[in-house]
């Protein structure tokens, strides 16, 4: 198992907001939009579509290991992702929810699909009011310096240790 890390949110000028309590200020509730960087039958994706308030931006139906792709293929990915992360980051989408989660975009830099680079310039630059919310296995020391909170998930013990088959709707 992979060690994860996730950073939420982004150092801000000024601190002092209102805590969420399910909803900024008490008057509504929060709105999420997720980019779960999974096939649309993930079961993230599947318990995600559940709730309220949460917007899930599309995936691919099916989602293959860069390590199987053929040229064409890595490169027609390239192009997918990169318009898939403009899509997600655009300015009105930072305005427009309370959360922006962009789940694996670190893992998409790892693997070539997205360049690093590119992720960086979008923090540098951000300005909006929705916190973000950023996933991956392998976080360059640049962004986890210029975030509000990082944290590691390390798996001490699961059911994979002793042979147990993974299960629909758990781990997969």
């Amino acid at each position: 198992m992979y060690d994860t890390c996730i950073l939420w949110g982004r150092k801000r000028q000024n601190n002092r907001r209102s805590g969420y309590g399910g909803a900024r200020g008490g008057q509504r509730h929060a709105r999420f939009a997720c980019a779960v960087l999974k096939p649309e039958q993930s079961s993230e994706r599947s318990l995600l579509r559940t709730m309220e308030n949460i917007t899930l931006f599309p995936c691919p139906q099916k989602v293959r290991f860069t390590f199987e792709m053929r040229p064409q293929e890595l490169a027609a990915a390239k192009a997918y992702y990169r318009d898939f992360f403009e899509r997600a980051v655009r300015p009105e989408q930072q305005t427009r929810y309370d959360m922006l989660i962009l789940d694996e975009v670190f893992s998409l830099c790892d693997c070539g699909i997205l360049e690093e680079e590119t992720l960086f310039s979008f923090l540098c630059g951000y300005h909006g009011q929705a916190e973000l919310v950023l996933t991956g296995h392998t976080v360059p020391a640049r962004c986890i310096a210029m975030c509000d909170y990082a944290s590691h998930i390390k798996k001490v013990r699961h059911p994979f240790d002793h042979g147990a088959a993974a299960r629909r709707g758990i781990e997969f």
